[in-house]
């Protein structure tokens, strides 16, 4: 069951969405794949904790899962980042949102972090087919 998204869904949903908004480039760059193996491994320690019936997923399901969902990792870099890691400085007003999108959308991502970020990513996600 995934709680973020009140639905049944495969975690690489959680996956996407947590890594895309929640490490810096460094980590993503050089530790993707030791969060991905830690994950996996705690996963599958609660699942033979919990005695589930669902079998374990491999973590080449995982790994497997995760990719196919790279779109979402796109989606929440592009639309989530700039929320989350938003300077108070930055932050839209809700009226601002309603009445001036265009002001919106540049104080979301005028920000030089998001930026940087977001650049460093174009190069995987273009890679991956999701800018077709």
């Amino acid at each position: 069951v995934d709680y973020q998204f009140a639905c049944y869904n495969s975690p690489a949903n959680d996956l996407q969405y947590f890594i895309s908004i929640s490490v810096s480039q460094d980590v993503y760059d050089h530790h993707l794949h030791q969060l991905l193996q830690e994950y996996h491994s705690t996963l599958s320690h609660t699942m033979t904790v919990l005695h589930c019936k669902t079998p374990i997923p491999t973590f080449e399901n995982i790994l497997k899962m995760y990719n196919e969902r790279a779109l979402i990792g796109l989606v929440a870099t592009i639309a989530m980042e700039p929320i989350v890691h938003a300077r108070p400085s930055d932050v839209v007003p809700l009226d601002v949102i309603v009445s001036n999108a265009e002001e919106a959308n540049q104080r979301r991502f005028r920000r030089p972090e998001f930026k940087k970020l977001f650049t460093a990513r174009l190069a995987e996600y273009e890679k991956l087919g999701l800018l077709d």
